[in-house]
């Protein structure tokens, strides 16, 4: 190969590698089907799992925003209770709730209609499917 050849394939090749550095960055903070944090905001009603088969009856109500920096708070807007190491990944919503009595693990998945997240929640005791709903 001659220098000039060497030197074009050199070119080309950073070219190449430029680029697809441009489309990663666009990518990043994309999940599932083009899933954000901002696809997470909004107002949601909790259901907890199957009925007749849990003694939870009642609908915590939780907002979802997404601060200045670009991470995901979770509020409970019914109760008083602490909402921490809120993360989102892919299509995926998790976080730690303090309750009266125990600590709570959430993992709640998006679905692609955007008007369900759907997971687990995860007590000392169980891990209890759970459905939240889109009310805002």
């Amino acid at each position: 190969m001659t220098r000039s050849v060497q030197q074009g394939f050199l070119v080309a090749l950073l070219v190449w590698m430029a680029c697809s550095a441009c489309i990663s960055a666009d990518d990043a903070g994309k999940g599932a089907q083009g899933v954000t944090p901002a696809s997470f905001v909004g107002e949601w009603s909790e259901h907890w799992g199957t009925p007749g088969q849990t003694d939870v009856t009642y609908h915590d109500q939780y907002k979802v925003r997404q601060e200045d920096n670009g991470a995901v708070k979770v509020t409970i807007l019914n109760r008083k209770q602490l909402i921490k190491d809120e993360r989102v990944e892919k299509d995926t919503l998790t976080f730690t709730q303090h309750t009266d009595r125990y600590v709570v693990k959430y993992s709640l998945t998006l679905q692609p209609d955007n008007k369900w997240m759907i997971g687990t929640a995860t007590t000392p005791k169980e891990v209890v499917p759970v459905k939240w709903e889109r009310t805002k």
